[in-house]
């Protein structure tokens, strides 16, 4: 469990010990801040961290880090906020900053430079990553103020080769006035279609119907 200023809580559900992981300033291995905006366990079992100005902290134990990714010239993460993250099929990992995307190639080791020559990538590059999701070859993604839908081909090595389409969705099918989003979170249901979190409250997308959804 994430908090604003707390760390991690971690509960085991079969014995019910309750856990707080928290960062400790004087120690390297430890959580590089309080304040976690998003979580994820990659394929390797392995705890992703996303905090606010403070960068990645990936940990095999939630009690030991063992890695942190920050804004320098090493990491190039263009901005130290993390808002969310998502391990791809391929094992990339994308990580949504406060300053555009970032894919980081864990067996390679290094971050990937995109073809920033693409128009939907030119648009995001600088826009704060709010949300992120995959749905089979489906990517939705959200800035502060709009959502796309990315269609792939043969997965997510398509964005590097500009083999993809994509679709800005319009605001005014979610909000009258056609302002802002402010999207906070994403999910998919397959039953009923994606369900978006904003500042304004609870919408719901679907796809073949073209009015508001509320």
């Amino acid at each position: 469990l994430a908090t604003a200023h707390g760390g991690l809580n971690k509960i085991d559900l079969n014995t019910k010990p309750f856990f707080n992981i928290g960062a400790q300033y004087f120690n390297p291995n430890s959580l590089s801040s309080n304040l976690i905006n998003g979580l994820t366990i990659d394929s390797k079992q392995r705890l992703w961290v996303g905090t606010f100005q403070n960068g990645v902290n990936v940990s095999k134990s939630p009690f030991t880090v063992d890695s942190i990714y920050q804004t320098n010239f090493d990491h190039y993460l263009p901005n130290s906020s993390i808002n969310c993250l998502l391990e791809t099929p391929e094992g990339l990992m994308l990580i949504g900053t406060s300053k555009g995307l970032k894919i980081y190639d864990d067996q390679k080791e290094m971050f990937v430079v995109m073809n920033q020559q693409n128009p939907l990538l030119q648009s995001i590059r600088q826009a704060p990553i709010t949300a992120i999701i995959q749905v089979d070859n489906i990517i939705w993604l959200s800035t502060s103020s709009d959502l796309y839908k990315i269609i792939l081909n043969n997965g997510f090595s398509d964005i590097f080769t500009n083999n993809f389409k994509y679709e800005k969705i319009d605001r005014s099918r979610l909000k009258k006035d056609g302002s802002s989003l402010n999207i906070n979170t994403l999910l998919y249901d397959t039953l009923s279609g994606l369900w978006i979190g904003t500042r304004d409250g609870l919408f719901l997308l679907k796809e073949e119907e073209n009015g508001r959804q509320d």
